[in-house]
């Protein structure tokens, strides 16, 4: 969407009979960033629209990026001193267009990939926004690129940010224009529907400082009709006090200054509610720490939520999301946080603007009137006019051309930790940060989670989890040579572990998410990187199954004698036993005995392998309404590894007996004492490896 530094309409006060030279009146504040553009490619019928905010902003999130120069401290990514790479600036001093494209000479730098997201139906145009602190001598780049079909399109620039100007000049890249897409200021305007998004971060230094970049966001849009979302009419009769603010009192160029008047209407505002008086900064002030050079204007979207964070010790989070109605946007003023909006109209299309016509203009709304009108503070109106900067809008008039104009674009701006509003919330804005971390890391591992485990969640299955209850990490890039980078998709839950290696890969196979060789890894010592990658280490020494301090289990590592994995599948063999009673026991230092006749015996022989299943296993497996294995056993289970084995553990403190054998994904258990529907269960592999791989 084209932005505009805005042509302004320069208004003059009327002296002569109070005429207004209308003849003058020509598009203000903004460019054209409408909707309309992104839409010009052709959509299916069926398609609806369809916004998505991803945001990562804790170290819990920023622990599963990839990191190269760069570390976590605490919920921020900085500069690592003793890994830093160096680079100079790719054109010589003010080679760049008249100036630089970062400071004309050399600096340090270290960059962070953050895992690769799909949001849900794909997506047409895309959004970055980040929060950062810029000491003096550093800066922050963002790059994204998108999976369109089978590959990737070039890492596109999406700013070049610092919060002075002693070093760079903060800056959007023209020019970014290629058979996959195009980059209008802030916004990447994709030729063919994209299936998934990555983000760069890159921190740059020429001295000893670091940035602290803490928050990385990314909306998303997939064109179409706009869904029909009803007002819960809650927030209609409700206002915020916004203080009010004019752009067009201020000379030299403040008739443009929509945007920045508009982020220190609300900045003032939250002045005001926290008794941080760092907030309040005057528009020129706002418009000087927002302005790129290159747009040559102030409204580029990102550097004014951007400058919103970056006061120090204001606390503030903020970032750039498109709404897809009002009704959207009232869970905001219900929770009494104003936001920002990008319009634009033509003549005759919003009555009782104080101006007649806009190609991109921001606003603040600060509420809706006992009728759902919309109550905002518009920055162009003229005071030395007698104009009122609180002006209510018409709200099917106001709607209509705010969706149609800027794709409901809108600035969310409120201090960190602050309850967001879950109501109508369809994706268009972040979780608070403890819901995020639960969420799960691609629409393909929400599915195969939903499949076996929604209905233990929801009460409808009574048997023992086949996943976990919900995911125990966020979204973790991890090294795996044939993935995109030499990296998978990884995320994690009690039971296992899912991947997503080929993203550009048909999404309805069943094998396009996949679960790892968890439980061979343990025992071998070996740590898969890749399709035929290994890395040599020590195996687990975590107990299989029961209490994690259960002194005398068999862990792992004590498999590593007895199962077939490495190069010792063909002598780890066992003999067919089918119908025979399992009695093998195992203790913790790889010792087999034998037991007493068991009423259990073995049901199958898996010839892989070569393993035997005892009944008790076989049946469970077998039975898709006891296990939740619907669709076969291999995918989740893997092939045996070992044969079952009697061991001893702790379960709750106390002593137990349990029958444990070892399969390539999962070690299951028999517990005879337990309820008939939870006496097979699946150990807690997928803690257990990422414990190990974390300690390694």
């Amino acid at each position: 969407m084209a932005h505009s530094k805005g042509v302004s309409l320069r208004r003059f006060q009327a002296i002569l009979a109070g005429i207004l030279l209308a003849a003058l009146v020509a598009t203000l504040m903004q460019p054209d960033r409408s909707a309309a553009a992104a839409d010009s490619r052709a959509d299916s019928p069926a398609d609806s629209r369809q916004t998505n905010l991803w945001l990562n902003a804790s170290q819990a999130e920023f622990a599963g990026w990839q990191l190269s120069g760069l570390k976590t401290s605490g919920d921020t990514l900085q500069l690592d001193p003793t890994h830093l790479k160096s680079g100079r600036d790719p054109y010589a001093a003010g080679a760049y267009k008249g100036g630089n494209y970062y400071n004309g000479g050399s600096f340090s730098y270290g960059e962070a990939l953050a895992p690769y997201y799909s949001p849900p139906g794909g997506f047409d145009s895309a959004i970055a926004s980040w929060n950062a602190l810029t000491p003096a001598g550093t800066w922050v780049e963002v790059r994204l690129k998108a999976l369109t079909g089978t590959h990737w399109t070039r890492e596109y620039v999406m700013g070049i940010w610092s919060s002075d100007t002693g070093t760079v000049r903060r800056h959007s890249v023209s020019g970014q224009n290629d058979a996959d897409g195009s980059v209008d200021t802030d916004t990447l305007s994709l030729k063919s529907r994209a299936s998934a998004f990555q983000l760069k971060v890159l921190l740059y230094s020429t001295n000893a400082s670091t940035p602290r970049f803490s928050l990385a966001a990314v909306n998303t849009i997939r064109n179409g009709d706009a869904p029909s979302l009803t007002s819960s009419r809650a927030a209609w009769g409700k206002e915020i006090a916004v203080p009010e603010r004019s752009q067009m009192i201020y000379p030299d160029g403040g008739e443009v200054w929509c945007s920045p008047t508009s982020t220190s209407m609300a900045l003032a505002y939250w002045a005001a509610q926290t008794g941080k008086a760092q907030l309040d900064q005057t528009v020129p002030n706002t418009a000087a720490r927002t302005m790129d050079w290159i747009y040559d204007g102030n409204g580029n979207w990102p550097f004014n939520t951007a400058y919103a964070a970056s006061l120090e010790g204001g606390n503030i989070e903020a970032y750039v999301t498109r709404l897809l109605s009002l009704a959207q946007l009232e869970s905001w003023i219900e929770k009494g946080i104003p936001v920002i909006v990008s319009i634009a109209y033509k003549a005759g299309q919003l009555a009782g603007t104080p101006i007649p016509a806009s190609n991109g203009h921001l606003l603040v709304v600060r509420g809706f009137d006992q009728g759902g009108n919309v109550i905002t503070n518009d920055p162009a109106a003229d005071p030395r006019l007698g104009q009122k900067t609180r002006i209510v809008y018409n709200r099917a008039q106001f709607e209509q051309r705010w969706l149609a104009s800027s794709g409901g674009a809108a600035y969310l701006i409120y201090p960190r930790g602050a309850a967001t509003p879950t109501a109508l919330r369809q994706d268009g804005w972040a979780l608070a940060q403890p819901d995020r971390l639960n969420q799960f890391a691609d629409p393909s591992i929400q599915n195969v989670w939903t499949g076996a485990d929604q209905a233990v969640a929801s009460g409808g299955a009574g048997r023992s989890w086949l996943w976990g209850p919900q995911p125990n990490t966020p979204a973790r890039l991890e090294k795996y040579v044939e993935g995109p980078g030499a990296s998978r998709l990884v995320q994690y839950f009690d039971k296992s572990r899912m991947e997503i290696t080929r993203p550009q890969n048909n999404r309805s196979d069943q094998w396009f998410v996949t679960n790892g060789l968890l439980t061979v890894e343990m025992v071998s010592g070996s740590l898969q990187v890749g399709d035929n990658s290994f890395i040599a280490t020590a195996p687990a020494t975590i107990p299989v199954a029961g209490d994690p301090d259960s002194a005398a289990a068999p862990t792992y590592a004590t498999f590593y004698g007895l199962a077939s994995v490495g190069t010792h599948q063909a002598e780890r063999r066992a003999a067919n036993r089918v119908g025979q009673p399992v009695t093998a026991t195992l203790d913790k230092n790889g010792n087999v005995g034998q037991q007493a006749a068991s009423f259990v015996k073995v049901a199958s022989y898996d010839t892989t392998l070569g393993h035997n299943i005892p009944d008790v296993l076989w049946n469970w497996m077998n039975d898709p309404a006891r296990s939740g294995l619907r669709g076969g056993w291999l995918f989740a289970l893997g092939y045996p590894i070992s044969e079952p084995y009697w061991v001893r553990i702790n379960l709750q403190g106390q002593p137990a007996t349990v029958l444990v054998q070892l399969f390539e994904r999962r070690a299951l258990t028999y517990t005879p004492g337990n309820p008939t529907a939870f006496q097979v269960e699946m150990g807690n592999i997928g803690m257990h490896y990422l414990a190990w791989r974390n300690n390694r």
